[in-house]
């Protein structure tokens, strides 16, 4: 969606984007104020959104490790939030798998065994694509239409709070329920039982 829809459609959410039919202009009272406020609290209600109802997974393809004792020290992309569960696999002769050899050093790292054969890939969450701070009108904001709708109300409650606690707490329920129906989807893998705590093996991989 492009950026000067999502100020439209959350400036009338506000009733301040028109007066007697006419759009309100920057320069009129504070509209300008209202109109710096939204880049902000979209890409709030974005984060929000996105790490802690509807997580987007990703994937990445571990490239230019660094040697560390012996492991291999790869560094995350720099949206990564958390790692989704049973999110690191690897691909060896020709064959897809999942992956426990590996260890989390801190949010920006993952160590991989020096001597473990294979491509691995990492599966997360990420942290959505931010409005810049004076977005375009014509600047497109990838994201789901429930997610920008939610975002929407959202900051349309922030905008009229210090005018108008009524249409506030109206429009921050309004929020809150759409959060309680937006879904990330139910879906079902089938997996084999794996040796997570490797009785009978040493790390699990071939060399």
């Amino acid at each position: 969606m492009i950026y000067a829809e999502i100020k439209r459609q959350t400036l009338e959410l506000a009733n301040m984007n028109t007066i007697a039919g006419e759009v309100v202009p920057g320069s009129y009272n504070n509209q300008q104020d209202y109109l710096n406020k939204i880049p902000v609290l979209i890409n709030t209600a974005l984060v929000n959104i996105r790490t802690l109802v509807k997580r987007e997974p990703v994937v990445y393809h571990l490239q230019n490790g660094e040697p560390l004792g012996n492991m291999t020290r790869y560094t995350l992309p720099e949206d990564f939030y958390c790692l989704k569960t049973g999110g690191v696999s690897r691909i060896l002769d020709g064959r897809f798998e999942k992956s426990n050899l590996y260890q989390l050093q801190g949010r920006k790292y993952i160590l991989i065994p020096s001597r473990a054969r294979g491509d691995f890939l990492v599966e997360y969450f990420r942290y959505p694509p931010q409005l810049p701070a004076n977005p375009s009108d014509d600047y497109v904001l990838e994201e789901d239409p429930e997610v920008i709708q939610a975002a929407e109300v959202y900051a349309a409650a922030y905008l009229v709070l210090p005018d108008d606690h009524f249409m506030y707490s109206v429009l921050y329920n309004d929020y809150e329920s759409r959060l309680g129906r937006i879904s990330p989807g139910v879906t079902v893998e089938v997996h084999e039982v794996e040796d997570t705590y490797r009785f009978n093996t040493d790390w699990g991989f071939q060399v």
